[in-house]
């Protein structure tokens, strides 16, 4: 668990006060040793614990060299503890984020087809976890530092960005031109409005998720380039009368979402323009067979659906294919539709 700031500056000055500590005994013992007064213990104290080769004060007796080799020891040892705490600090706050953020910076300027997730909130841990099965490429943005680093201790292989989501200068350095999606889940409906308004402006391509908290906004988020909007009230609504209508295909759909042994997902494949599948009955491209895929629908090039789609339904460069199946029957998939004259998983 990471350090907080009251924790770093409790150690400075716990360490501290046993650096004072030894100074205050080494005042004590010069006057009771050699019989000093305070001012000449004080100096001949500083001057021993810190090494600094001045001449005694006055010559000492050989008790008083006995008690000031104890001090040299003892009071190198608590200042150095305490040097390195400070030090430690220094590195820890200031330092090693510098080069941490050098690091993240070119690590996310090398990423291409990532996702952007703006807000690090519990929706977005969600839809993490989600990306991270499918082996996606993450980019998280968030404005709060500490609930970033928490990302990271509990989130391996994403990179974070510290910074105003809103902003067109921090999605640049998400590297929105050449990321493929983004979805945003920031806590108001304004900021997630100038998250789409920005995103879309800086790559016209891009595939927006945007989140809804009033209803009202669903219309203006759709109005300046999110693709799909996702209101948490009306999905509440739909899941809770689909528990009581619905229950067994709830379950089945929670079950195949959830559950880590269940290795069950859905995913929409797009027919590439050269495929040699194209212009095929799915009678003819046999994928259930080749693949062991279940085809659920398909989406047309035109935008229209077809679900439970017949074995005479023809592929089109462009349609997109909804299949329930395996991560490893989904790569076969993409190769078939790719080298159609080759064995899936070859």
């Amino acid at each position: 668990m990471q350090k907080t700031y009251h924790d770093e500056i409790g150690n400075i000055l716990f360490f501290f006060g046993i650096a004072l500590l030894v100074v205050l005994v080494g005042i004590a013992g010069y006057m009771q040793v050699e019989g000093w007064d305070f001012l000449d213990s004080l100096y001949m104290t500083l001057i021993t614990i810190t090494t600094v080769g001045f001449g005694e004060v006055h010559a000492l007796t050989n008790a008083g060299k006995v008690f000031t080799i104890v001090l040299i020891v003892g009071g190198m040892a608590a200042v150095s503890v305490w040097l390195g705490a400070v030090t430690s600090i220094v590195v820890h706050r200031e330092i090693r984020p510098f080069f941490w953020r050098r690091k993240m910076e070119k690590a996310i300027a090398s990423l291409e087809n990532h996702i952007i997730i703006c807000g690090a909130g519990e929706t977005a841990r969600i839809a993490l976890q989600e990306f991270q099965k499918a082996g996606e490429k993450l980019v998280l943005i968030d404005k709060d530092s500490a609930v970033l680093a928490d990302f990271m201790e509990t989130t391996h292989s994403i990179s974070v960005l510290e910074g105003d989501a809103t902003k067109d200068e921090t999605l640049r350095q998400a590297n929105i031109v050449k990321a493929k999606g983004l979805i945003t889940t920031l806590p108001t409906d304004a900021e997630n409005l100038f998250v789409v308004i920005s995103a879309r402006a800086l790559n016209p391509k891009i595939r927006i998720v945007a989140r809804a908290i009033e209803s009202h906004t669903h219309e203006k988020l759709l109005q300046v380039g999110a693709d799909y909007v996702i209101s948490p009230k009306i999905l509440e609504g739909l899941r809770m009368a689909s528990v009581l209508l619905r229950p067994a295909v709830v379950s089945f759909l929670d079950v195949m979402m959830r559950e880590t042994e269940i290795t069950l997902r859905m995913e929409d494949l797009k027919v590439p323009e050269a495929s040699p599948l194209a212009g095929k009955t799915l009678s003819e491209a046999k994928i259930p067979q080749m693949t062991g895929l279940i085809i659920i629908a398909m989406k047309k090039h035109d935008g229209r659906f077809i679900f439970n789609p017949g074995p005479r339904n023809m592929l089109q460069p462009g349609d997109e294919l909804i299949v329930l199946g395996k991560h490893d029957q989904f790569d076969q998939l993409r190769s078939y539709l790719n080298h159609a004259n080759a064995t899936p998983g070859a």
